[in-house]
């Protein structure tokens, strides 16, 4: 999965570097922030398995799973995080990323957005914009506070080797 090239005004952090919420969003692998909105990205692998996704619920080749429950808790608690300390309301999207899965929708899911690996970063870039480039620049600081995370910029991208 690659976010490279994201237009500027993008930006990708990986949850090692957001210390604004610490411990509280186990099953992200990024947050985004852009024009677009802010997203936390889970990825699950599942190779060559039948994805099956419904507006409540995901199975993985008969299988229930919790993917989509668990998506949507962790943006959930990652908005209310950013809310109280950006001082804005900050709505965070969840966006499950399938890898290697063959997806079928039968409807789609409140509140997670399902992609494959392979159109992420086109799906991103099509977004309407949500948030002002001020708005995005004090989520992308409150998120990225810290000195471990100075080499992650506004407006940088970075490939993610998944």
């Amino acid at each position: 999965m690659e976010l490279t090239d994201l237009p500027v005004g993008w930006s990708v952090v990986p949850p090692a570097a957001i210390t604004v919420l610490d411990g509280m969003i186990d099953g992200v692998e990024y947050v985004v922030i852009g024009p677009g909105g802010v997203f936390t990205i889970h990825v699950e692998h599942h190779p060559l398995a039948n994805v099956w996704v419904s507006e409540g619920a995901m199975t993985v080749d008969g299988r229930p799973t919790d993917h989509l429950r668990d998506a949507r808790f962790e943006a959930r608690r990652a908005g209310e995080r950013l809310t109280e300390v950006c001082g804005i309301d900050v709505t965070v999207q969840s966006l499950l990323v399938l890898i290697g899965a063959t997806v079928h929708t039968v409807s789609r899911p409140a509140e997670v957005h399902v992609r494959a690996q392979h159109d992420l970063r086109d799906w991103l870039c099509v977004q309407p914009v949500r948030l002002a480039a001020e708005a995005a620049a004090t989520i992308h600081r409150a998120v990225s506070e810290g000195p471990e995370t100075s080499s992650y910029r506004f407006g940088s991208s970075i490939t993610t080797g998944i």
